[in-house]
């Protein structure tokens, strides 16, 4: 083996790390747009108008609802886990760290209900605010998840 045949080799197994380095850029570039749309079909295609109201107190606190007062709460953590659930669906497909999937699916769902109790109960952030915060909310999942492949 001379030193062409080596130099040759040596060019075949760069080419090759690039290729994989490049086809799994496009995957995880892929899924971060995927999880983009995600987000923003559940927050404003799937959740029934409904839902929308189940998570603000004020639709609790009429004299028909009053032993229900609290059931804002179940509507928040309902959408929350629902949300979380929807946008983290791409990561389903791709063979990842279990325990770093539940645990970012969990923080990611108990943020989300917090950013929308702000806006809908507390009315400190207003829609492009808390859309804004989600949207950071999805780059950091993705982020994380990207982390520990």
């Amino acid at each position: 083996m001379n030193v062409l045949d080596s130099f040759k080799n040596i060019i075949g197994y760069i080419v090759i790390i690039i290729t994989f380095v490049v086809k799994n850029i496009v995957v995880m570039l892929k899924i971060i747009v995927l999880m983009i749309l995600l987000h923003l079909v559940d927050d404003f295609v799937f959740q029934p108008v409904c839902l929308s109201r189940f998570k603000q107190k004020t639709y609790w606190s009429g004299y028909r609802f009053s032993k229900f007062e609290k059931d804002w709460i179940a509507g928040l953590v309902c959408h929350g886990f629902e949300w979380s659930s929807m946008v983290m669906l791409p990561w389903f497909f791709v063979d990842c760290n279990e325990v770093v999937f539940i645990l970012t699916w969990f923080v990611s769902a108990v943020i989300h209900c917090f950013v929308d109790h702000l806006k809908c109960n507390c009315e400190k952030i207003n829609l492009i605010t808390d859309q804004s915060i989600h949207l950071m909310q999805v780059l950091l999942m993705w982020l994380v998840m990207i982390m520990f492949l």
